[in-house]
């Protein structure tokens, strides 16, 4: 296990399509992650998610991590504590 922090790209409210996605993508990484510390940061004009997690580690970070954000299509970018680098997924 590795302990990993992550945020999401900002979401414009403006786009609410997307903004729709960050809040379902949210939802179900409250539902994966029960037990972990995920936020929903929530602006005047945009919005992201902000979480630390234990996950599996891997060459790519956590793989559920990972597949819930490309389900969504949503960029996010995490550090784990052994690799403190960018590790931005697209």
């Amino acid at each position: 296990m590795e302990l990993y922090n992550f945020y999401s790209e900002q979401v414009s409210k403006k786009d609410t399509k997307k903004t729709n996605d960050l809040k379902e993508l949210f939802n179900e990484l409250k539902i994966t992650f029960k037990d972990e510390f995920i936020y929903l940061v929530d602006r005047n004009e945009s919005i992201c998610i902000m979480g630390q997690i234990y996950g599996e580690d891997t060459n790519l970070g956590d793989l559920d991590l990972l597949i819930e954000f490309n389900i969504y299509d949503i960029k996010y970018t995490y550090f784990n504590a052994y690799l403190p680098c960018d590790n931005n997924i697209n």
